[in-house]
């Protein structure tokens, strides 16, 4: 069929930009449905990466808490040692010089009094590092707490 008037043909036209345009349309859904998945895909791989890193952190932050407990309390106990121990010889130098030999039983004393109150507080050292560990303990449960809460 020929068609006769320019009316005819604008519509043939028109029918045909239409079926283009229909055919792009249906490209362009299938189009951004395969984005759609993609995106999705990444978004599920990068939780799974998320996960994984939070682990690792964690698990890094643990040991550093750990390492750094043991450090100040291997450097509070040696610092403490060494205190006790200058001020026992800086003691007993000074009362050999003041009072002479009489002084040493006195010195005996009180430098084994000192040693009593070491003893005392290497058991106190120990509490503290006990606190320490509950303290680290309870600040990693609180960030896995809340990196749990906010991955939500």
């Amino acid at each position: 069929m020929n068609p006769n008037t320019a009316r005819e043909v604008l519509i043939a036209e028109a029918i045909g930009d239409l079926a283009r345009l229909l055919q792009q349309a249906d490209a362009l859904a299938l189009t951004m449905e395969r984005a759609h998945q993609a995106v999705s895909k990444a978004n599920a791989d990068l939780r799974d990466h998320l996960a994984a890193f939070e682990g690792r952190v964690n698990t890094i932050s643990e040991a550093a808490k750990t390492k750094v407990v043991r450090y100040m309390a291997a450097n509070a106990d040696h610092a403490t040692r060494l205190a006790i121990d200058l001020q026992s010889r800086a003691m007993a130098d000074a009362a050999k010089v003041a009072f002479g030999t009489e002084f040493d039983n006195t010195m005996q004393r009180m430098q084994s009094a000192l040693r009593l109150l070491f003893d005392l507080r290497t058991r106190q050292k120990d509490r503290w590092a006990e606190l320490g560990i509950a303290f680290a303990t309870g600040s990693i449960s609180t960030v896995g707490l809340m990196t749990f809460m906010l991955s939500r």
